[in-house]
């Protein structure tokens, strides 16, 4: 399932709060791909963290994320 999430209040909100409180060394791999130019950057890449399940066993999670960021006013 792919979804989009704009802003770091609904980051927080719909993502980060739910799985952050049951995952431990949480890391990004190097990046698949960089690029960089017109106030824009986008970065594909994986990443690495341990889950703990219902039971409070470990188990390995792996993904990939892609985030296109882009420079704001500064203000």
């Amino acid at each position: 399932v792919m979804e989009a999430t704009a802003g770091i209040d609904a980051l927080a909100r719909d993502q980060w709060g739910r799985v952050w409180p049951r995952i431990r060394d949480f890391a990004f791999d190097p990046p698949d791909l960089l690029r960089i130019g017109g106030g824009i950057a986008v970065v594909a890449l994986r990443w690495h963290s341990q889950g703990i399940g219902e039971d409070g066993a470990a188990f390995a999670r792996r993904g990939r994320a892609t985030l296109v960021l882009e420079h704001g006013p500064q203000g």
